[in-house]
């Protein structure tokens, strides 16, 4: 019964409250014209981000229309209504459970034309390590890796594993879309682990000149 009302509250509420934390917030992106120019190429295209940016990325309208893996636990079945409403789809998985067939669906979806999104360092860390899993998805569909950040002043940051971010509104915020990664099919371990480290450095770097950003918010911060 409890966790029926925590459903109902999360595809009610939670919309609500994701949507006044970050309708109000100024953005700029850079780095778009990337998204953009896989797109007009057809190219299949999966979304790489830490777990503590994903309140904005969530409802940016840049990236709406995601195969989002979310766990199977249940705060996964509240972050995946909330995914739904934001017109995202919701593929149920993670690493320890039922992560292998959540893989591949989500493979089958991006090949199918659909972009697909991890929190690469998700559900449970740690933090802001990257796991092997979209590097596996990359190799299987064929997708061009976007590493991508964001961040924003003011904000709060929860006591939680990844120090969640969360828009306090009314305020500014850069979102930076980096080079494409490409994964190609049939990698060995080793070259498999090259990539994932690649990510990892690719989106410290750009999480780290977003945060920097903003002792010069008006100068252009490269996003590869």
């Amino acid at each position: 019964m409890k966790h029926r009302l925590y459903c109902l509250l999360a595809s009610t509420l939670g919309p609500l409250v994701v949507w006044l934390l970050c309708r109000f917030v100024r953005v700029q992106t850079q780095g778009a014209e990337r998204l953009t120019q896989l797109r007009d190429a057809g190219r299949p295209v999966v979304y790489a981000f830490w777990h503590s940016r994903l309140l904005y990325l969530c409802y940016c309208p840049l990236l709406r229309g995601a195969s989002v893996m979310v766990s199977r636990n249940r705060d996964g079945e509240y972050i995946a209504r909330i995914m739904r409403w934001f017109g995202h789809e919701a593929v149920r998985g993670s690493s320890s459970r039922g992560g292998v067939p959540a893989l591949a669906a989500l493979a089958r979806r991006v090949r199918e034309g659909r972009p697909g999104a991890l929190t690469v360092d998700g559900p449970r860390g740690p933090r802001e390590v990257v796991q092997g899993g979209i590097i596996e998805l990359a190799s299987l569909s064929g997708a061009a890796i976007l590493p991508m950040t964001f961040d924003c002043r003011p904000a709060w940051r929860l006591k939680s594993w990844d120090r969640f971010l969360l828009p306090r509104g009314y305020g500014q915020g850069i979102l930076l879309i980096g080079a494409p990664i490409e994964v190609p099919s049939g990698c060995d371990k080793r070259r498999l682990e090259e990539k994932r480290v690649q990510l990892e450095r690719a989106l410290a770097a750009l999480t780290l000149r977003a945060e920097r950003y903003w002792d010069r918010p008006h100068a252009e911060v490269p996003a590869d």
